[in-house]
C-alpha cells in the first residue's frame, strides 16, 4: 500500500510487460504512461483487454487507473495491465476475487516468445545452402549451360526444370555431404 489510503496498488506481467498500476476512487478515467488509455491503445480490441476487469466488477466509472508501463509490444502491455488492474482491484475489495478468477484475470500467463533454434531453415548458418538453392530454382537464366567439373565429379546440365518437392530435402547437412545434397537436389545437374 501507498501512503494515501485510496490508492490501491497492483502489478500486471504478460510476455516481457510490466505494468505498475494505481486504482483510486474517482470517474473512471484511466491514464497510461501519462496518456489516455485510448490514446496509448490505439486498437479497439486492445482497449476492451484493458477494461475487462473493471467492467466485469461494475467499476468501470468508480475509479481512476493510473498505469506506468514498460517492455513488450502493445498486446503484452495491454494484457499486462489487464492483469494489474485486476490485482488492484482485489485490493479494493476481496470480494471481487470470484468474479475475477472466473474470467481469469488474477493469472499471470506463463506464454513467452519461444527461443530460437539453431539450424532451422530460417537460422543464417542455413542460408547459405538456402540462398543457393532458391537461386538455382528461381533463377534459371543464372544457371551454367556448360557442364562444370568437379574435383572428383563430372557434373552435365540436363533438362530445366524445377524439382518436384524439396521436403525430403535436410537444411542442416553436415559439411561432409554438403555438395552431395546440394547436387543431388538440383534437377539441372546430374552425377556421372
Amino acid at each position: 500500500m501507498s501512503d494515501n489510503t485510496s490508492d490501491f496498488l497492483g502489478t500486471g506481467r504478460r510476455k516481457t510487460a510490466v505494468a505498475r498500476v494505481r486504482v483510486n476512487v474517482g470517474s473512471g478515467n484511466i491514464t497510461v504512461n501519462g496518456r489516455p488509455y485510448a490514446e496509448y491503445f490505439p486498437l479497439e480490441q486492445l482497449r476492451h483487454v484493458v477494461t475487462q476487469p473493471l467492467t466485469c466488477t461494475e467499476t468501470l466509472s468508480k475509479y481512476d487507473v493510473f498505469v506506468n508501463v514498460r517492455g513488450g509490444g502493445l498486446t503484452g502491455q495491454a494484457e499486462a495491465t489487464r492483469h494489474g488492474i485486476a490485482r488492484a482491484l482485489l485490493e479494493v475489495d476481496t470480494a471481487f476475487r470470484p468474479l475475477l478468477k472466473a474470467e481469469g484475470f488474477l493469472t499471470r500467463d506463463p506464454r513467452m516468445k519461444e527461443r530460437k533454434k539453431i539450424r532451422s531453415a530460417r537460422s543464417p548458418q542455413a542460408l547459405p545452402v538456402q540462398q543457393a538453392l532458391n537461386q538455382a530454382l528461381h533463377f534459371p537464366q543464372l544457371r551454367s549451360r556448360q557442364p562444370r567439373v568437379i574435383p572428383g565429379f563430372f557434373v552435365a546440365p540436363i533438362a530445366n526444370r524445377r524439382p518436384d518437392s524439396l521436403q525430403t530435402w535436410n537444411p542442416s547437412p553436415s559439411p561432409a555431404n554438403t555438395l552431395d545434397l546440394y547436387l543431388e537436389h538440383r534437377s539441372d545437374f546430374v552425377l556421372k
